[in-house]
């Protein structure tokens, strides 16, 4: 279960890294006034930056959830303890990485979606 977590711990951090690339591409005023003046990619990246806002959610929800399981008390215990929170904890985990997923192969539709609109004649 712990290669498990150190890879989901890495797209985390790369999914984050995106997300904040994108960030900057929104407030970005040049590229702003372009969108804006196109109706159709004006929708689009309106919901790419909802989809993003509800990614950013569940990363933060995801970092809480690690936190919680690296919280575990010194001593003795503190294996047993962090093997119990992982073991209660591994739903969200799930949970949390199918949305990451989801919201990855978002963002590639996107793109890609993007890339043929900007091919067009």
């Amino acid at each position: 279960m712990g290669e498990e977590i150190g890879t989901l711990e890495t797209e985390t951090a790369e999914l984050s890294t995106t997300l904040g690339a994108v960030k900057k591409t929104f407030d970005d005023p040049v590229l702003s006034a372009i969108v804006t003046d196109n109706k159709f990619l004006y929708n689009h990246w309106k919901e790419v930056k909802r989809s993003m806002g509800a990614c950013e959610e569940t990363l933060k929800g995801l970092e809480k959830l690690f936190e919680n399981i690296a919280s575990a008390d010194s001593g003795l215990l503190k294996k047993v303890e962090k093997q119990i929170k992982l073991f209660v904890k591994n739903g969200e985990m799930t949970l949390c990485n199918r949305r990451i997923k989801a919201y990855r192969t978002t963002l590639k539709f996107s793109l890609n979606l993007i890339g043929m609109y900007v091919s067009l004649p």
